[in-house]
């Protein structure tokens, strides 16, 4: 096809072959912003254009007289009307059959620039859409009632792929992930249809879907106890010992050191998306701080006792105009010690600074995150290992070298004594399963039941901290390796 004009004239009566459409109609669909002579001369020369892209064809399936244009419906397939009828077919290989017919939406990426054209683009749209949906539908019904889980998941990602509001999908994934044991992935299936219903609509999940997830919740079962490398672990919860999620670190505004009052907006927009930023950071928790570099001495650990809790750490900087140039300066200081971790000035032009995808706060976020888990890492070392909490023993385990046999070896026992400090740690019970899994992967034929341990202790871990990455990918790493790519993928994702 020469142009977008043929393509859009051959699919407006390709829709509907064997229908004449008349001239008047077509130079309005296409041409409706030009006079009327302009619009017939037009569509004269899409007429030819579109008549020389069929040769050698013969006969021409394009009909054409002075008042009307006809897609001769006996000489060519339009998938269309394949779909169509397809999709109205009462067995699931028809339903199947019209849902690799549908590809996307219709005629996605041809973009007409008239008011008629886009309407009957976006009827056709909608129209095609809804009868896949309600075929899928369907299918997805009576596949579910079959149990037949090797056909629901695809039906049902795909129906949610078309409408993220359709409850039969999630419904059905959630019954399929509990049947396949994986219930802490069926009641985040439930977490999502909530979310997309209050965001898309303002209303809660169904009746059915709320009774199916509180009958996954009431049977929500830890699995079995999983040993280790190291010994026999429970993986029931018991908590031992006080538990530390994370580090807490506050933001404070970032200061106008100029007084410049149209300086004073950047500030304050930069202190916000730097919050914002730090907290898609899992392992952090982020609060606002109002307190000031000076006043640091009143910031206190939340575990140093007698005192309010607050933050472990506190971000702090501020912003001068130099030069045409914005000059950022940003401060990381440990509240217990009230040391400098880390200081940096950054140089930027100002519209740099003020994009909505601004590297630097990318940039000074990653920074911050790893510095404090540097900084956290040399703090547990000090300590006696008789003091520490399971996060302290999970990152000590983490920091060490897991190529080196010996230091992998110390590494297992640390972890493995972080779950027996807190059986409610997730991020301990992911990290194992990565180290079970990868040595199972050197060595598959060492230990038949080596890649089911490490299942156990990911999926708990999963269980413990559904919000936690590092643990939903060492799950996704487990389910890999066990060929299991549907769920792996997921997790990953």
């Amino acid at each position: 096809m020469p142009g977008r004009k043929e393509r859009a004239l051959l699919a407006y009566l390709a829709v509907g072959p064997g229908e004449a459409r008349s001239r008047e109609q077509l130079c309005e669909l296409l041409w409706g912003d030009k006079s009327q002579k302009q619009a017939r001369d037009s569509l004269k020369q899409t007429i030819y254009r579109l008549r020389s892209s069929f040769n050698p064809t013969h006969p021409l399936p394009l009909i054409a007289d002075r008042s009307s244009l006809t897609l001769d419906g006996t000489i060519v397939t339009v998938d269309v009307k394949q779909f169509e009828t397809a999709v109205s077919g009462v067995t699931a290989q028809a339903v199947e059959f019209a849902a690799s017919l549908y590809r996307g939406d219709f005629l996605d990426g041809l973009e007409i620039h008239n008011a008629d054209f886009e309407n009957w683009q976006l009827f056709e749209r909608q129209r095609l859409r809804g009868l896949l949906i309600h075929a899928l539908t369907s299918l997805l019904e009576r596949y579910a009632a079959h149990v037949d889980h090797d056909r629901t998941g695809p039906v049902a990602h795909k129906l949610l792929a078309l409408d993220p509001l359709e409850e039969t999908a999630h419904r059905a994934l959630m019954r399929l992930y509990a049947d396949q044991g994986q219930r802490a992935l069926a009641l985040r299936q439930y977490k999502l249809c909530r979310e997309i219903r209050e965001i898309d609509l303002g209303v809660e999940p169904d009746p059915e879907t709320e009774q199916l997830y509180q009958s996954i919740n009431t049977e929500r079962t830890c699995p079995v106890g999983a040993p280790s490398a190291q010994g026999s672990i429970s993986l029931a919860s018991n908590n031992t010992s006080p538990r530390r999620d994370g580090p807490r670190i506050g933001v404070a505004p970032f200061v106008n050191a100029t007084g410049d009052r149209g300086l004073q907006h950047i500030a304050d927009g930069f202190t916000q998306d730097l919050i914002t930023e730090l907290t898609h950071w899992g392992a952090l928790t982020v609060t606002r701080s109002d307190s000031p570099l000076q006043q640091v001495s009143k910031i206190v650990d939340r575990h140093s006792g007698g005192c309010e809790a607050q933050h472990g750490f506190l971000v702090e900087g501020s912003m001068r105009r130099q030069g045409g140039r914005l000059r950022i300066t940003a401060h990381l200081i440990e509240a217990q010690t009230r040391n400098l971790v880390w200081a940096e000035r950054f140089d930027r032009a100002e519209c740099d600074t003020l994009s909505e995808d601004n590297g630097l706060i990318k940039t000074l976020v990653a920074t911050l995150a790893g510095r404090v888990q540097v900084s956290e890492v040399k703090r547990a070392r000090h300590t006696a290992h008789s003091g520490h909490s399971a996060y302290d023993l999970t990152l000590l385990g983490n920091s060490l070298s897991w190529d080196d046999p010996a230091a992998e070896a110390e590494a297992k026992f640390i972890l493995q004594k972080a779950i027996e400090t807190d059986r409610g740690y997730g991020r301990s019970y992911g990290l194992l399963a990565t180290m079970l899994g990868r040595e199972w992967r050197n060595n598959p034929f060492a230990s038949c039941n080596l890649l089911e341990r490490a299942l156990a202790l990911a999926e708990r871990g999963v269980d413990l901290a559904e919000d936690d990455a590092i643990c939903h990918t060492a799950l996704g790493y487990i389910l890999f390796e066990r060929r299991d790519f549907e769920l792996a993928v997921r997790h990953m994702e």
